[in-house]
């Protein structure tokens, strides 16, 4: 008997779980999110240079 109850318990568990991220799932679709970086090293700084390079690869 407890056999069959542990067995109903984690089927209805599972049941639970899958209904709960078909919700989920459609509050992930946001739209994209656009940043910006300010640099305020001097040119030459190598801290300006590693900041330029950071920028174009996000881009």
């Amino acid at each position: 008997m407890s056999n069959k109850r542990l067995l109903l318990i984690l089927i209805s568990l599972a049941g639970i779980v899958i209904i709960l991220t078909g919700f989920i799932g459609k509050t992930n679709s946001q739209s994209v999110i656009n940043l910006k970086f300010a640099n305020f090293f001097p040119p030459p700084a190598a801290q300006s240079k590693i900041c330029e390079e950071f920028i174009k690869n996000s881009s």
